[in-house]
């Protein structure tokens, strides 16, 4: 079971970083091309990246560079998020049913993260501290939201989800109890 496990963990991976290759619309631009879209004596080609419009930001699926909280990339090594946060508060061992296997649950003050093959596959987030790598906290509203990220997809009990270009299944979502932001969460849902 732990080749399948981790040809499907591979699979998943190989998408989201041939995503980082595309220039998907729903991407923010580089300094480089807000500077351009800034300055009005810009020539444009056909052929050049347009300006970011709130159209462009519009969309409701964002790319995988996009699904950051608090610093933490999903996708990338556990290494990397033991050495921003430090040692965790408590780790936990927990069996993902869908996997056939177990991930590791490593919990810090406001924000926990869940650890298969040495990746981070989830982060929530609850802390006054937490934030996207798009400066959206804990604590938005709704209309914040929407104005950064688009639309949005609802989902049950007042959740904001922007699935990842590369995988309906993962999403950036907000929790949105009374309208204010109570938690980010970034995370694939299993069937």
């Amino acid at each position: 079971m732990r080749p399948l496990r981790t040809l499907a963990l591979a699979t998943l991976l190989v998408a989201c970083s041939r995503d980082r290759a595309r220039n998907a619309a729903d991407s923010l631009p580089s300094m480089d091309t807000s500077r351009q879209a800034m300055d009005t004596t810009v020539t444009r080609s056909p052929t050049d990246t347009p300006p970011v419009t709130d159209t462009a930001l519009a969309n409701s699926r964002i790319t995988v560079e996009r699904a950051v909280v608090n610093g933490i990339l999903w996708g990338s090594p556990a290494e990397e998020a033991r050495q921003l946060l430090g040692t965790p508060q408590r780790t936990n061992t927990v069996w993902e049913e869908a996997l056939g296997d177990s991930s590791t649950v490593l919990e810090y003050p406001g924000i926990t993260l869940r650890i298969v093959e040495r990746r981070v596959v989830g982060i929530h987030c609850t802390g006054q501290s937490c934030i996207t790598g798009d400066a959206v906290r804990v604590g938005a509203t709704q209309a914040e939201v929407v104005q950064v990220y688009g639309r949005g997809q609802r989902q049950d009990a007042g959740e904001l989800a922007y699935p990842f270009t590369t995988d309906d299944s993962c999403a950036l979502r907000f929790e949105l109890p009374q309208g204010k932001v109570s938690a980010i969460d970034v995370s694939c849902q299993m069937n």
